[in-house]
């Protein structure tokens, strides 16, 4: 009897064990997921238009419509248990576990492309205060985005090359939008084109002593659009020295579609063009290094999104 007992309470100690380890693996994962990132989006669109429609009217307000929109802090890793602690230094973060897979790593850059430029209205909203001074640009910095340190040890870099090549081939997360992410970000839809003109970028800046900055896995960076009214060139790429990267792209047809990359001790001019609407000129996301002396070269004039 008293064997049956002692049984039974075995038993019932491991069944606790198991049913506390359980809920303490559902806890964990539940932590990983960043429940409001969907709701934070959908409140940012939504200053985004009630802005545009104040904008549209021709009103000039002391006080403009605010926005309420956060720049998300991402962390891609390679384990569960892996973290970007360092990086963010105490900040709150979300996790993406990409298992070391460099093809994930390019889709997941791909999607928080996309997810930014959908969100801003995909350059077709005036979403700037209506009293800015135009001087400088208007910046939203949508995502900062860190990587583990064993993620860098086993993908150092990314080309954008090989970003845009993922582009081209791969859809939008959006089944009403049968396009592909290159075209829906930077109406673009001929990838061995862009192709061609990356190689003859990339020539002409080797022979000027510059060079195409990959992104780095071992710094922070940050997917960020840009407006401005009176467009790109002179703004960001006239104060270029050696040492000092500038955002750069390639016009692939004259008019709207370009591709922004990143140019590391060129002097060499480009401008940046992709949608246009009646008063502003937008550069579409560029994931770009998270540097003062990268950032100090966009010239942002003011930031309405809450870090």
């Amino acid at each position: 009897m008293e064997n049956r007992r002692a049984a039974i309470s075995i038993n019932m100690i491991i069944m606790v064990i198991l049913l506390v380890f359980s809920v303490a693996v559902i806890l964990f994962f539940w932590s990983q997921f960043d429940w409001k990132s969907d709701i934070d989006k959908e409140a940012c669109h939504t200053s985004v238009v009630l802005r545009h429609s104040s904008n549209i009217k021709g009103s000039v307000q002391a006080l403009p419509i605010p926005l309420k929109c956060k720049t998300e802090k991402i962390c891609f890793t390679s384990g569960l248990f892996q973290n970007c602690d360092n990086q963010f230094a105490g900040e709150k973060y979300e996790k993406i576990n990409i298992g070391g897979d460099e093809t994930k790593l390019k889709e997941e850059l791909s999607k928080l492309s996309y997810e930014c430029w959908d969100m801003l209205g995909r350059g077709l909203l005036e979403y700037h205060p209506r009293v800015w001074g135009w001087d400088k640009n208007y910046c939203s910095p949508c995502s900062r985005i860190a990587f583990s340190d064993e993620l860098h040890a086993s993908v150092p870099s990314i080309s954008y090359k090989e970003l845009y090549k993922h582009m081209a081939e791969n859809k939008v997360p959006n089944p009403d939008l049968d396009m592909s992410y290159l075209r829906f970000l930077y109406g673009i839809e001929d990838y061995p084109a862009v192709n061609v003109q990356l190689d003859d970028m990339e020539d002409r800046v080797q022979r000027g002593g510059g060079r195409i900055e990959d992104i780095d896995l071992g710094k922070q960076h940050v997917v960020m659009v840009m407006m401005n009214k009176e467009g790109w060139g002179g703004t960001i790429l006239g104060g270029v020295v050696g040492g000092i990267a500038a955002i750069t792209v390639i016009s692939l047809t004259g008019g709207t579609a370009a591709i922004p990359i990143f140019l590391v001790g060129s002097g060499g001019g480009a401008r940046i063009a992709s949608a246009f609407t009646s008063d502003a000129v937008f550069s579409p996301p560029t994931i770009m290094p998270y540097e003062a002396e990268y950032l100090q070269k966009l010239d942002c004039g003011e930031i309405d999104f809450v870090s």
